[in-house]
């Protein structure tokens, strides 16, 4: 059964990520990515990998905070075919989250990563657009969300 350790290096030589070359599984390992997107890996209890990465914050006192929460929900569940991450609310942060089993092999797990890097981009910037049309105060349209097309990240 491969570990931590095993995971994040074969994913550091696949992508040339530096900050994966060393990584510590009791704080886990993040990456930069251009267009503020960080990608968070570690370890929950010990064969749960998680893979993470914070979409946008939607502060308690927003005045859209409701009606961006309900756009956001009905496209995540018109689009649940075809983007198999789950997006989580913890306090008031919108999170990208996959959970592996760590029984996995590391070409499974390389699959698993380069699947949930593209659809964190592809969230990330869905759930923009989703922010900026609350903030406009436009009528909610899934067509504005689906027209962002995303070709994929290659690892």
């Amino acid at each position: 059964m491969p570990k931590f350790t095993d995971y994040m290096r074969a994913l550091a030589k696949e992508t040339q990520w530096t900050a994966l070359r060393n990584p510590n599984p009791e704080t886990g390992c993040k990456v930069d990515l251009e267009d503020n997107v960080t990608l968070s890996f570690g370890m929950e209890g010990p064969t749960t990998l998680v893979m993470s990465s914070v979409l946008c914050d939607v502060p308690s006192d927003s005045p859209h905070r409701d009606s961006l929460l309900r756009r956001i929900g009905r496209f995540m569940v018109a689009v649940r075919r075809m983007r198999r991450t789950h997006l989580f609310l913890r306090d008031d942060t919108l999170l990208a989250v996959r959970r592996l089993d760590t029984v996995s092999s590391i070409p499974i797990f390389l699959r698993e990563a380069n699947d949930w890097v593209n659809d964190v981009v592809w969230w990330k910037n869905a759930v923009d657009k989703a922010v900026l049309l609350e903030r406009q105060s436009e009528p909610e349209s899934f067509s504005s969300l689906f027209s962002n097309s995303f070709a994929g990240i290659r690892l």
